[in-house]
This record gives C-alpha cells, structure tokens and sequence, in this order.
C-alpha cells in the first residue's frame, strides 16, 4: 500500500464518548457522590479489579505515585529500587519526600526488572521496590513477591502501562501492595487526556492513612461516616481527586477496554509472529531483540518494541521509516544518566541492559484504529530496511 502518514499513537477518544461524558459531568452538576460510586462501579467490572480493593482515583498515575510515597511515610535516605529505564515519575514521587531511587538494571526482552537485578542492591535502608511492567509486559511477580516478603520490603507496581494486562489472571496494579494504573492520553483506554488510580486492598492497614492524603491530609472520610464529630488536619496530603468530568469519560471509555485490549493484543501478536518468520537471521545474528512475554502474563498490547544492535541500527531504521510516513520513537533516557538521577539517586551496578535500551529501544504505531494493511506496511517497511541495509 501507498500509506498516508502513519502516527505513532491515536488517542482513544471519540465524539461519541465525548458526547456521553459531557452529558454524564453536567447531568452530575460537575461533581457529587454518585457519579464517583458509578464510575467505581464501571471500572471495577470492566477492568475486572475485585472488590476486596479499594479505588482511589486521582489526576495522574503520578499523583498516585506521589501518594504511596506519602503513604509509606518514608523518611530521609530510605532507599526505594526501581528501574533506571522508566519515566521520571516513577523516581520523583519517592526523591521529593527525601527517598533515594536506587536504580536497577532490566531484563532486556521483557524491559523488566528481576529479582537477580535487584538483590545486589539491597541494604538495610530498602524500603520498597517498584517494577513498572515496561508497555504491559509483566514483571516476575511471584519472584517479586516472595523476594518483598522474605525481605520485608514493600511492593508498588507502578502499572502505568498496564490498563488490561495481568499475570496469572490478576490484573496488573492489582498484586503489589499498593498499585496504580493510568488513563493518560497516551494509555489504552483515556481519562479525557489524564487520569489515574491508586489501588491497595480495603484491609490494607494504610488505608486511611491513604483517605486522610487524598483530602489535604485531613480526617474528613471518617467524618462523613459518622466516625466523629469533626474532622482536622491530622497529616500531609493534598488535592488528588480526578475531575468529575474525566470521571465520567473514564466511566464511558472504560465500557470498551475489551474490544481495546482484543484488538491491541492482535495488533502486537502480529508484529511479534511477522518478524519472528521475516527477521530470523537478524535475531539470530544479534541485531534485533523482540519483546518477550513470560510464563503466567498477558500483554494489553500497549507497546511494541524492537531493540536494534546499537544507536546508529536504531537511528537509522528510525529515519527510513519516517522517509515512508511511520512514526516511531525511541523512548526513556535512563535516569540513571541524567542529572537528576545523579543527584537524587544511587546507580551500584553495572546498567549494561538499560544502556543497550537505552540506545536501542524503537517503539513502532500501536493503536486501537491502525489497520492491518497500515501494520503489514510497517512490517514490510522494517524487513526490507534490515533486508537491504542490514549486514549480517
């Protein structure tokens, strides 16, 4: 096919969830108990999250992140593991309480950390660690588990990407102690361009900690139970609640994260069956990496990436397929590198799977409208780059 231009990502937003939405936020007279409870309602069943959890929806994923880290109530030099290939989010929540990220080395298929990246980084000052599910891609949880249980540490997932992943039949955000998901426009399914959602179980003993944080660390949840008379500053906290209006997007848009997901998952088993057949022999002979899904998970297709030998492989597929109407990027720079990892966070490890991605890492389109023509275009433009410009 002769293709317009291809985009890298399409929201997921339509005129007619628009429509609902906006119809739903002033029918609610832009905020009130009942569209919260409805919306809860929706997601719940749609995302397919338990009701033993509790839901805390917020403005962002990182405001979600923002609060666990409140939540621990961490105090200086506390040490928190997280990868160095992420977004800066995940290491600003816990740096502006005083934490340290410790950065952690990946697994370079799956984009995960590992329990066998983490333990050379564990001392007496780790509090918690963060796997980050890299594009809906599951880290080891049973490894990360067991690892925070004999070690007494805290699991956050920082499930931004994972909206309609899961491992082991759970959904991802869902299996850590506290876990968060987002609805940024970026993501599967939207929140109207932002969005997120803090998630812990309803026994979990920061609970109310977790209430108190979401109303300017005020007690005023348990005042309107009925649990007191008045209610007062008991904490730090601050103004997280999601708008009513993206409230009542999500509560739309969530109805179709099925079809997303089906559809997604296509798209991705697609590109991963196609240049597993056409690039053989550029896997074999190192010059390509695909993603990889361990045993137990379930991709939401959220991203599909290749990591090419090195910066000039990548830069060089990047600039052809932009010459042909496809946009693809490349992704993080590891925090490790910049200059605020350098000041904020520790780096104790050899990074050589983070630098590889690093400088290697290309994301190709992925969204819920491309076609399969559009795929199959972009499929044939990647094969016959490496086919004609690739020495083996």
């Amino acid at each position: 096919m002769k293709a317009n231009k291809i985009p890298f990502n399409k929201p997921y937003m339509t005129t007619r969830l628009m429509h609902s939405a906006s119809r739903h936020a002033w029918s609610s007279a832009l905020m009130s108990e009942a569209l919260l409870t409805e919306m809860e309602q929706t997601f719940r069943i749609n995302a397919k999250i338990r009701d033993e959890k509790a839901l805390f929806f917020t403005n962002s994923a990182t405001q979600a992140l923002e609060i666990m880290a409140l939540a621990l109530e961490l105090e200086k030099g506390d040490e928190i593991i997280m990868p160095s290939y992420t977004y800066a989010a995940t290491a600003n929540a816990f740096a502006r309480v005083g934490a340290v990220p410790v950065f952690a080395d990946l697994d370079l298929s799956t984009m995960n950390i590992s329990v066998d990246t983490i333990e050379p980084l564990l001392s007496s000052r780790t509090k918690a660690i963060v796997p980050i599910h890299y594009g809906g891609i599951s880290a080891d949880l049973t490894m990360l588990t067991d690892l925070c249980l004999q070690g007494g540490y805290t699991l956050l997932e920082d499930a931004a990407h994972g909206l309609g992943a899961s491992y082991e039949g759970k959904p991802l955000g869902t299996i850590g102690n506290f876990g968060c998901l987002s609805f940024h426009h970026t993501k599967n399914i939207t929140a109207a361009g932002n969005g997120g959602v803090l998630i812990l179980d309803k026994k979990h003993p920061k609970v109310h900690v977790v209430e108190q944080i979401m109303h300017q660390g005020t007690d005023r949840v348990s005042f309107l139970r009925g649990e007191s008379t008045e209610y007062s500053w008991q904490r730090l906290g601050g103004e997280f609640m999601m708008s009513s209006f993206n409230m009542a997007y999500l509560e739309s848009a969530v109805k179709d994260l099925d079809v997303v997901t089906i559809k997604r998952r296509q798209l991705w088993e697609r590109y991963q069956t196609m240049f597993t057949e056409q690039l053989e022999t550029y896997i074999s002979g190192g010059h390509i990496i695909l993603p990889k899904i361990i045993e137990g998970a379930e991709t939401n297709g959220h991203i599909y990436f290749l990591i090419t030998k090195d910066r000039s492989q990548r830069d060089a597929l990047k600039h052809k397929l932009n010459q042909l109407g496809i946009e693809a990027y490349s992704h993080y720079e590891p925090l490790h590198r910049s200059t605020a990892g350098a000041r904020f966070g520790q780096t104790r490890t050899e990074m050589s799977a983070t630098e590889k991605a690093g400088e290697g890492l290309i994301r190709l389109p992925m969204f819920y409208d491309l076609t399969f023509e559009e795929q199959d275009y972009i499929i044939e433009a990647v094969v016959q780059h490496y086919k004609s410009e690739v020495d083996l």
